[in-house]
């Protein structure tokens, strides 16, 4: 079965070490924009963080294209799949596929990041940003991903979804503010 998912002609990234490229030349990342500007708090931001997270987004992705193979979940991600499992028959959140995990590039302000989830939510189109940690900085990276192409096209309402092992919290972002408050960090 292939996965068909959108790719930005000439925009590279190394999941290894987190960079992206656009046609050679390296660009910053949303996160890292956001990560210079001091609003991540690394003392939450650590390995075990990183690793659950980056396991939680892969079983979401693989479950998305339908191929996720359940008993193959590490018993540590299995209770943040559930909430995942739960958010989805409460929402009725339609995820478009191509878009899940997508890389994308802003060529008007040159940076790149990558997407969680697009897709339709009570019949409007819905960013979503999964967290398995804090959220803090949510708002400013919706907004940055929310301004990218072909996104941008959908004009989404943005959230965050902060998966626990016991609940699900879904936020939305309003706050129209939130891109130039990103902008700003990206110019420092």
């Amino acid at each position: 079965m292939a996965i068909e998912i959108y790719q930005c002609s000439g925009l590279n990234f190394e999941p290894v070490a987190h960079k992206y490229s656009f046609h050679g030349k390296e660009i910053p990342s949303v996160t890292s924009i956001i990560k210079r500007a001091n609003l991540v708090d690394e003392r939450f931001f650590n390995d075990e963080g990183r690793l659950r997270g980056t396991a939680v987004h892969e079983a979401v992705f693989l479950s998305i294209h339908n191929i996720l193979d359940r008993n193959n979940l590490h018993k540590i991600i299995e209770p943040y799949f559930v909430q995942w499992e739960k958010f989805l028959i409460d929402s009725r959140f339609i995820p478009i596929k191509r878009f899940c995990e997508s890389c994308l590039f802003n060529p008007t302000y040159h940076y790149a990041g990558k997407i969680d989830l697009l897709g339709n939510l009570n019949g409007r189109h819905a960013l979503i940003d999964i967290k398995t940690g804090s959220s803090i900085i949510a708002p400013l990276q919706t907004a940055a991903y929310a301004a990218m192409p072909p996104i941008e096209l959908y004009r989404p309402r943005r959230y965050s979804l902060q998966l626990k092992p016991d609940r699900y919290i879904l936020t939305e972002y309003t706050d129209k503010q939130d891109f130039i408050k990103f902008i700003r960090l990206l110019r420092r």
